[in-house]
């Protein structure tokens, strides 16, 4: 939620789809940053629990607004530029969905960071409407390959190299824990099993934003030339 308080872009809306019985709560210091709860246990329509992560992503289309998405995990960061810059080459290119070619990978928790090139669906920005024309896999740690694969195929994604300027970071384990849960995304029962090790599923604690010194540190860490250079131009 920090990193979402450090977007340079104004127009946007972030939705925290809590998908654990206890409901999450907004702490008073979020209500002016356009963060928006929606507790919501089981599959829409049903009172079924929710067996997969596609399934979740569908369902929190329905609470959308704005008509862009980009998948805001919690434990990835994003630098300050990243929605504005996108919302920027979507335009420019006037494609569905853009992401950039390469992104920051930190295998030890934020010290420090490589770039890598994938997938890396939290990267991407794409219109609403063709994700809901596609629809998500029900598969753990292929969900969004329903809609990736045939927009990239059709060329409906724009995959470009922005360097300096990438804006996205996956921040991988720490020292002391090099492996994540998701790791094991693909095996049998992982969803329930990555609830189960979740160090922020089902708790119900009120939410906060962490300081914005540590948030910094990780800017720095990641790129440090660059995010000087925007502060000043910011």
């Amino acid at each position: 939620m920090t990193f979402w308080k450090h977007q340079d872009y104004e127009d946007k809306e972030l939705i925290i789809f809590n998908t654990a019985p206890v409901p999450l709560e907004l702490d008073e210091s979020l209500k002016d940053y356009d963060i928006r709860v929606v507790n919501w246990e089981t599959e829409a329509g049903t009172d079924i629990p929710y067996s997969s992560l596609g399934k979740i992503r569908e369902d929190s289309l329905k609470f959308a607004l704005g008509n862009i998405y980009i998948c805001w995990d919690d434990d990835d960061m994003f630098l300050p530029w990243h929605i504005s810059n996108g919302i920027k080459k979507l335009e420019e290119h006037g494609k569905p969905a853009w992401k950039p070619k390469r992104s920051y990978f930190s295998r030890n928790g934020g010290e420090t960071f490589q770039y890598a090139q994938n997938s890396m669906e939290a990267s991407i920005l794409v219109e609403i409407d063709e994700l809901i024309k596609y629809g998500f896999h029900y598969e753990s740690g292929s969900e969004h390959l329903k809609w990736l694969t045939p927009m990239r195929n059709s060329g409906d994604l724009v995959i470009e190299d922005v360097s300096p300027f990438e804006s996205y970071a996956y921040v991988w384990g720490s020292k002391l824990a090099p492996h994540k849960t998701s790791g094991n995304i693909d095996h049998p029962n992982n969803f329930e099993n990555h609830k189960a090790g979740s160090t922020d599923f089902g708790e119900g604690k009120k939410l906060t934003f962490v300081p914005d010194e540590q948030v910094e540190r990780l800017f720095i860490n990641c790129c440090s030339s660059t995010y000087k250079n925007w502060k000043n131009i910011s």
